[in-house]
C-alpha cells in the first residue's frame, strides 16, 4: 500500500488481536458462535498508534486491552499453549480417531506439567522483550470465566471446552496454524535472545514433520547470518524488507505448489482433488455437495479405517450430537448414488455393521 498508494497508507493503522470467539461451522454450513471472549488483548505495530484506534476498537469489543508490545499481544495465546502440546501428548489416542474431550481429558494432575514448562517458556522470551504475560489460567478466567486455581482446573471448568471433542488426525489445524503463527516466530524470537526453549523446540520440530504448511520469514534483518538463522530454525524462505510485493506473492505461490504436489487421492476408480475440492470418475467430476466432499475426503483420506458415524460428523461439521445420526446416513446415501454402480449392493464405500463406515483400500 505505502508503495502503490503512499497517501492512503499514511492514514490506515493496522491493528493486531486474537480471536474474539469460539466458533464452529456446522453441517448446513452456519457458524455456531460457542463462545465470546471477555478479554483480549490488542496492539498496533508502532504502540504510539494504538491511542489513534482504542476508543473505537474498545467502542466495539469493551474486553479489548492495550498490550505492552506485539510481542505481549502475540505470546497472550491460549491455542498456542494448549492445542499443539495437547495433540502431541496424546497423538496415539488422536492417529486412532478414539474419542476424548480434548481439554478436559487431554492432561492429567501429572502430565500438565508438560504444558506448565511450556508457559514458563512463552514467559522467559516475553520478560526478554521487555513484557510480562498473565498466567494461562488467568487468560481463560477473562475469556469466559472458569475456576483459575490451576491450569488444569481452568480448562475442565472452562464451560464450551467441556463438549469440545479431540481432532481425528494429526494433519489438522491445531498442529498447522498455532505452531506456525505463534509458536514459530516464538522460536526464533527465543534463539535471537539466546533463551532456550526446548519444549517449544521439540513442539515445532514435530509439527513440521506432520504438516504441510511451508513457513515463511519476513524480517527488516537481512545480514546472511540472519538469513541463515531463520532457515536453519526450520524456514522455507526467508524475505528481507525491502521487499518488492509482487515477488512475495510469487515465493508464496511456489511455496504452496511444493507443499500442494501429492494432493491428490485415486481409490477404486474415484479421484478427490485436495486443491479443486473435486472428485472425478473417468475423468468426470461428480456434482457433490460441500457436505459429500467433506465426508469422502475423510474416509478416502484414510482407506481401510473404521469411522462411526459420531466420527465423521465431528471431521466435517465440529460437535456432535446423537440426532445428527440421521444426518450421515441420509449423507452416506445420497453418496452412494453417485460413485457406486450399484448403490444397492456398494462396492466402494462400504458399512460395517454395530460399528459405522470405511472405504474399501483395494
Amino acid at each position: 500500500m505505502r508503495k502503490y498508494n503512499p497517501e492512503v497508507a499514511e492514514q490506515v493503522t493496522v491493528c493486531e488481536t486474537d480471536a474474539l470467539f469460539a466458533s464452529r461451522l456446522q453441517q448446513n454450513e452456519s457458524l455456531w458462535v460457542r463462545g465470546i471472549k471477555k478479554w483480549n488483548l490488542v496492539c498496533t505495530p508502532q504502540r504510539k498508534n494504538l491511542d489513534k484506534v482504542l476508543p473505537l476498537m474498545q467502542d466495539m469489543f469493551p474486553g479489548l486491552l492495550p498490550a505492552d508490545n506485539i510481542v505481549q499481544r502475540g505470546l497472550s495465546d491460549f491455542g498456542a499453549l494448549a492445542h499443539p502440546l495437547t495433540m502431541i501428548a496424546n497423538m496415539n489416542r488422536v492417529d486412532r480417531a478414539d474419542p476424548f474431550l480434548f481439554y478436559c481429558e487431554g492432561f492429567t494432575d501429572r502430565t500438565i506439567v508438560l504444558m506448565e514448562t511450556l508457559e514458563k517458556e512463552f514467559q522467559s522470551v516475553a520478560k526478554a522483550y521487555n513484557t510480562k504475560l498473565l498466567p494461562a489460567k488467568e487468560w481463560l478466567k477473562n475469556y469466559y470465566g472458569c475456576d483459575d486455581s490451576s491450569l488444569l482446573k481452568a480448562m475442565c471448568t472452562v464451560p464450551n471446552y467441556q463438549t469440545s471433542q479431540a481432532p481425528n488426525k494429526l494433519n489438522h489445524r491445531y498442529l498447522k496454524e498455532d505452531v506456525s503463527c505463534t509458536l514459530v516466530p516464538m522460536h526464533y524470537l527465543a534463539k535471537l535472545a539466546g533463551i532456550e526453549t526446548p519444549v517449544a523446540d521439540s513442539v515445532v520440530t514435530f509439527a513440521q514433520e506432520h504438516s504441510d504448511i511451508p513457513i515463511l520469514i519476513l524480517s527488516a534483518k537481512g545480514q546472511d547470518n540472519d538469513k541463515i538463522l531463520g532457515l536453519n530454525l526450520g524456514a522455507d524462505d526467508y524475505i528481507a524488507k525491502p521487499f518488492n510485493a509482487l515477488e512475495v506473492v510469487a515465493r508464496v505461490r511456489a511455496q504452496l505448489r511444493r507443499a500442494g504436489r501429492g494432493n491428490t487421492v485415486t481409490l477404486c476408480g474415484l479421484t478427490l482433488d485436495k486443491d479443486a475440492c473435486t472428485v472425478s470418475r473417468d475423468g468426470e467430476i461428480l456434482p457433490l455437495t460441500p457436505m459429500e466432499y467433506k465426508l469422502l475426503a475423510v474416509l478416502m483420506g484414510a482407506p481401510g479405517r473404521i469411522f462411526t458415524k459420531a466420527q465423521l460428523f465431528e471431521a466435517v461439521s465440529g460437535e456432535y450430537y446423537e440426532s445428527d445420526d440421521n444426518t450421515i446416513m441420509v449423507h452416506i446415501s445420497r453418496l452412494r448414488e453417485k460413485i457406486e454402480d450399484d448403490p444397492r449392493k456398494p462396492t466402494k464405500l462400504l458399512t460395517v455393521r454395530g460399528l459405522g463406515y470405511k472405504f474399501e483400500s483395494k
